[in-house]
C-alpha cells in the first residue's frame, strides 16, 4: 500500500526522497537527522495514548539508530562527552 502516495516499507512506515520535496516539516532544516512523525489522533482506530506511544517509539528508535550508527556520537561516548541513557 501507500501513505501520502509513498510506498509502505514496513507497517506504518514510508521512506521518502527528501522531506522538502514533499513539503514536510522536517524539510525546513539542514540538520544531519530530521524526521516527521504523522500519527492521527482523530482516527477511530487509535486512542490518544496509542498516538503518544507511537510518537515516543519513533523518537526512541531514531535516537537508538544514531547512537549505533553515527561515528561522531560513538567517539563522544568513548571520550565520555556523551552519555547514552539506558533502562
Amino acid at each position: 500500500g501507500t501513505i501520502i502516495g509513498e510506498t509502505v516499507v514496513q507497517e506504518g512506515v514510508i521512506a521518502i526522497p527528501t522531506p522538502s520535496s514533499l513539503g514536510l516539516c522536517s524539510g525546513v532544516t539542514t540538520a544531519s537527522y530530521a524526521t516527521t512523525t504523522e500519527v492521527y489522533p482523530d482516527s477511530p482506530k487509535a486512542t490518544p495514548e496509542q498516538c503518544n506511544q507511537a510518537q515516543v517509539a519513533c523518537i526512541v528508535g531514531a535516537l537508538e539508530y544514531i547512537l549505533k550508527h553515527d561515528e561522531s556520537v560513538q567517539k563522544q561516548q568513548e571520550e565520555g562527552d556523551c552519555v547514552a541513557a539506558t533502562e
